[in-house]
């Protein structure tokens, strides 16, 4: 199965694509402005300050994820149980 990545400029654009897109339930993106925080890396691995920054700014119901094949992508999984989305 093959997965399309979403590439955005930067990762303020993936939160206002997950509230834009309401019926989206997962998102596998890159953030452009990750890659050149990280540019002298030479994985994207570069700690996991994105995913930490995405976990403080999704609801807690969300799934985010490295993608294990490829570092460079970040999964998630999107749950929107609650009526109320409070994103920060």
């Amino acid at each position: 199965m093959s997965r399309t990545i979403t590439k955005v400029e930067t990762r303020v654009n993936v939160i206002n694509l997950i509230q834009t897109m309401l019926n989206l339930r997962a998102v596998t993106f890159q953030s452009k402005d990750h890659k050149e925080n990280n540019q002298n890396s030479t994985s994207c691995t570069g700690g996991d300050e994105l995913v930490e920054w995405l976990c403080k700014s999704l609801p807690s119901t969300y799934s985010i994820t490295r993608d294990k094949k490829d570092n460079c992508n970040i999964r998630i999984r999107i749950s929107r149980h609650e009526q109320n989305l409070h994103f920060s």
